[in-house]
């Protein structure tokens, strides 16, 4: 179960240039930069707990929250170049954002790749196993 804190507001659209302007001021080129985007944009605290969970359950149980926000953020709409760079490789937004997440736990933990590590082995989302009564 996500805990609800957890849970992002949606991103919302700009009502107007000025604020287009600013929000689209800084957009992540490299992962290290959208790593320090996300970390950025969540709680320390929130990120460090995550960090503790197994890294594959981390990564599921962020899909539809932290993942979700990451793709809102960098993925649709504007993106950043980041992102479009690795739409050229035909990966999906749930690839992209995993591959963030994965990314940013292995940072979060002190454990370093290079950023095509993460795109050769990238970690895909698994939904959790259904338990049915």
């Amino acid at each position: 179960m996500i805990p609800d804190e957890w849970v992002m507001s949606d991103w919302e659209l700009p009502k107007n240039q000025e604020e287009a302007q600013a929000m689209f001021q800084y957009r992540p080129t490299t992962l290290e930069q959208a790593i320090l985007f996300v970390k950025e944009g969540v709680a320390e605290s929130k990120l460090l707990e995550w960090a503790n969970f197994p890294k594959q359950q981390a990564i599921s149980l962020a899909h539809f929250s932290l993942g979700m926000w990451i793709r809102n953020q960098l993925v649709y709409g504007y993106g950043s170049p980041y992102t479009k760079e690795l739409e050229k490789s035909r990966l999906q937004p749930d690839d992209i954002s995993s591959i963030i997440l994965d990314a940013l736990w292995n940072n979060l933990n002190g454990i370093q790749h290079s950023p095509e590590y993460y795109i050769k082995n990238k970690t895909t989302f698994e939904p959790p196993e259904l338990i049915w009564d």
